[in-house]
């Protein structure tokens, strides 16, 4: 599963995900093209604001 398709499934868009990290919504969108990565610590609060594990957070980042 990508990341893209992670938010979907928790139904939360790029700019509301974006609002709640304290990023610009073009930060999100970098991460959800694959352009760029979140560094560990926002991994660690995405994660939690996901409901997912870092491991299944970092995976989705992979996932092409």
């Amino acid at each position: 599963m990508t990341f893209r398709e992670l938010l979907k499934t928790k139904r939360i868009t790029q700019v509301e995900i974006a609002r709640i990290m304290g990023v610009r919504q073009s930060a999100v969108s970098a991460w959800v093209c694959g352009k760029s990565l979140p560094t560990m610590n926002k991994c660690k609060r995405l994660a939690k604001v996901l409901g997912v594990s870092v491991k299944t957070l970092v995976e989705s980042f992979e996932d092409k």
